[in-house]
């Protein structure tokens, strides 16, 4: 995890299997916010939101919290805007949109926060779209990143998924430099999951997540 000081016709195609896997596994959501909601602040950009699942459980830890979500996504912006539409507030607004394609837009919100949930590895330059959020963001706001780490786990099940890489820290920590960030924090978290992945997805091979908390 890191915290620091996605042609054509709109959208793409993911079909986001991953995502609906584990939709349900609310301890896990929650254990990845523990980490983060302190640099949440006031008004949150989410980027590549996917279905929703991490946006609803934000909203409803952090009630006075106005969130934008960005989803891109054919088959996930649906889904999205029906978890979306099913939350009872008026504080949740969502876009069909890359960053790059509406960031003027995006700028004059006045953001505080921008999260990338399980996202920078699905994007090619990753580095531009981190330009991206640092341009979006108001002075001192922060960026907070969670992705699946080290390149030595990186297997079939990644590139289904559409995965680029998997991070070090030296390399994302080198790579939010690059777009103009000052590292807060950043560190690995579950090492325990990290062998599990390893297990299932390098040793035997799985082309599935089967919905366990494997994240690494």
């Amino acid at each position: 995890m890191g915290v620091s000081n996605f042609s054509g016709e709109k959208g793409f195609t993911y079909e986001g299997s991953d995502l609906t896997d584990m939709d349900n596994a609310v301890n896990y959501h929650n254990w990845i916010i523990d980490n983060f909601e302190k640099y949440l602040g006031t008004n949150l950009l989410e980027v590549g939101a996917g279905i929703g699942t991490l946006t609803k459980i934000i909203s409803q830890r952090k009630k006075d919290l106005e969130i934008t979500c960005l989803e891109p996504s054919n088959e996930m912006y649906p889904l999205l805007k029906k978890t979306v539409d099913g939350i009872s507030t008026d504080k949740i607004k969502y876009k069909k949109n890359f960053t790059y394609e509406i960031s003027k837009k995006l700028a004059k919100e006045k953001f505080d926060s921008v999260i990338y949930n399980n996202v920078l590895e699905h994007v090619e330059d990753d580095v531009d779209e981190m330009r991206n959020a640092h341009d979006i963001l108001v002075e001192g706001g922060y960026i907070i990143t969670y992705s699946p780490a080290m390149q030595l786990l990186f297997s079939g099940f990644d590139k289904s998924i559409g995965h680029y890489r998997r991070y070090s820290l030296k390399e994302m920590k080198s790579k939010m430099e690059q777009a103009g960030f000052e590292i807060v924090e950043a560190y690995y978290m579950d090492i325990v999951g990290s062998f599990l992945w390893w297990l299932k997805f390098k040793l035997l091979g799985s082309k599935e997540l089967g919905g366990g908390n494997l994240s690494s």
